[in-house]
C-alpha cells in the first residue's frame, strides 16, 4: 500500500520511493525528466469551463469544415451505418460485467446474444454451424485451410486463392499454411470475376481447398460461383467462400452454390472502422463439427425452459500432432464487439440488413459508387432519404419480432 495520497496499485512506499532517490542522488521524481517550461504543466489548462450542449455545439461546428469525401484507406475496413441502438443496448450491464462465459449461471445473457448471432449467421449463409468467431476475416480464412487439411482423406497441400487477394490476407493464410506444410498459389482473375476455364485447369488431385470471395476486391458480384463450387467437388476439395454480412443479405445463400465454409469479416454489423480491429465469421457444413476452430454456444433445457450453454470447445480442432493446446478464445473486448453485432442483428434481421446495404450504398459510402444518383449534387439528400428508409425498415423489423 502507497502512502497518504497515493494509489493502492502502487508497488512502492513512501519511504521507499524516498530510498530510490536518494541513491540516485537525485530530491523528487520531477528531477528524472526534462520537460522544457513552454510545455510543462503549471496547475491550470487553460480552457474555459462549459456546458455539454456548448461542447456539442463548438464540436458540431468544428468538424462542419471537414470536406465530406469518399474514402479508399479501408483496405479491407470499409463505412457501415451502424444504429445507436447497438451501443446502447450493449452498455447493459449483463453484457458489461461478464468476464467469461465458463460460468452460464451468471451469463445467460451473453451467451443468449452469442447463439442469435450463431444462429443468425446460420440464416444467412444457410449453412447449419458457425461458431462464436474469429479474430478477424484473414484467421478465419487461415483456419479454413487448415481444416480442409484435416479432413481431406486423399493426399495434396496446395490452397488456391483469386490472383486478386487483399496482401495482408494473405500473408496471415500463407503463415497458417506454413506450419501445415501446405502451398498457396493464385488462379487468374478476369475483369474482377473469377477466370473459372482457367482455375478449371488447375484445380485437381493436389488441392486441398479453393477459396473465392463474393464480392471480390475490385468490388464485382462473382457471377458463377456454382461454377466454382462444382470444380471444387470435382476435385474432391473444399469450397470456401468469403464474404460478409451485409452483402449476404442481398446475395445468394452460399449453401446454394455448394459452398463447404464460410468466412469472413463481420465488424459491419456493429463495430465502426477501426482499420485493425476485427471481428471473423466462421460457418460450415456439419460435417466438421468437431473440426470447428472456436467456440460454440448452445442451447438447452433446464426445468422446463431454455438456457444457453458454453463455450462448447472441439478438442479435435485444438490440439495439433505435438499435443499441444491451442486456445484462441477471444478476450472479453472481442466477445463484446460479437454481443454489438448479434444486437443489430437482431434488430434488423435479413430486412433491416438490405436496407443498410442499399444505404451504404446509395450513400456512396462505398468508394466509386453513385447508384442511382443522376449527379453528386443529388447525392447528400438521397443518402438522407436511404437512412430514413433504412431506419423505418428496421424499427418496422423489430415490431415484428
Amino acid at each position: 500500500m502507497s502512502g497518504s495520497g497515493g494509489t493502492p496499485y502502487a508497488p512502492h512506499t513512501d519511504s521507499e520511493t524516498a530510498a530510490m532517490l536518494s541513491a540516485i542522488g537525485v530530491d523528487d521524481e520531477e528531477a528524472l525528466f526534462d520537460i522544457p517550461d513552454a510545455v510543462a504543466f503549471d496547475g491550470e489548462f487553460g480552457i474555459e469551463p462549459r456546458s455539454e450542449r456548448e461542447i456539442r455545439a463548438e464540436c458540431s461546428r468544428i468538424f462542419a469544415r471537414n470536406d465530406d469525401l469518399a474514402e479508399f484507406l479501408g483496405r479491407g475496413h470499409y463505412g457501415h451505418y451502424v444504429p445507436s441502438v447497438v451501443d446502447h443496448l450493449a452498455d447493459r450491464a449483463e453484457f458489461l460485467t461478464s468476464y467469461t462465459q465458463y460460468q452460464p449461471e451468471v451469463s445467460q445473457g451473453f451467451l443468449q446474444a452469442l447463439f442469435e448471432y450463431q444462429s443468425m449467421l446460420v440464416e444467412l449463409t444457410g449453412l447449419p454451424v458457425a461458431n462464436c468467431s474469429m479474430y478477424d476475416a484473414a484467421t478465419a480464412l487461415g483456419e479454413a485451410a487448415t481444416l480442409a487439411d484435416r479432413v481431406r482423406s486423399t493426399s495434396g497441400d496446395v490452397v488456391l486463392v483469386p490472383d486478386h487477394l487483399r496482401e495482408g490476407k494473405r500473408a496471415v493464410l500463407e503463415n497458417y499454411c506454413a506450419g501445415a506444410d501446405l502451398t498457396v498459389e493464385s488462379y487468374p482473375m478476369t475483369d474482377g470475376n473469377v477466370d473459372v476455364d482457367a482455375l478449371a485447369d488447375r484445380a485437381g488431385d493436389d488441392v486441398v481447398m479453393v477459396y473465392a470471395e463474393n464480392p471480390t476486391v475490385r468490388g464485382c458480384i462473382e457471377e458463377r460461383l456454382g461454377a466454382i463450387g462444382d470444380l471444387a467437388a470435382d476435385a474432391d476439395a473444399l469450397f470456401t467462400l468469403g464474404s460478409d454480412p451485409v452483402s449476404l443479405s442481398v446475395l445468394e445463400e452460399p449453401a446454394s452454390v455448394g459452398a463447404d465454409v464460410v468466412v469472413g469479416e463481420a465488424g459491419a454489423l456493429g463495430l465502426p472502422t477501426a482499420y485493425g480491429m476485427g471481428l471473423g465469421l466462421f460457418a460450415c457444413s456439419d460435417d466438421f463439427l468437431r473440426q470447428v476452430p472456436g467456440r460454440l454456444v448452445g442451447a438447452a433445457e433446464e426445468n422446463g425452459e431454455e438456457v444457453h450453454v458454453g463455450p462448447i470447445v472441439s478438442d479435435d480442432a485444438f490440439y495439433n500432432e505435438s499435443d499441444e493446446y491451442v486456445d484462441d478464445w477471444e478476450d472479453a473486448n472481442l466477445l463484446a464487439i460479437e454481443m454489438e453485432a448479434a444486437t443489430v442483428f437482431s434488430l434488423a434481421r435479413r430486412k433491416g440488413l438490405r436496407a443498410g446495404a442499399i444505404c451504404t450504398v446509395d450513400g456512396n459510402l462505398v468508394a466509386g459508387t453513385q447508384k442511382g444518383a443522376d449527379s453528386d449534387d443529388e447525392l447528400p439528400e438521397k443518402a438522407k432519404d436511404n437512412v430514413e428508409r433504412a431506419i423505418r425498415i428496421t424499427l418496422n423489423a423489430v415490431t415484428e419480432l
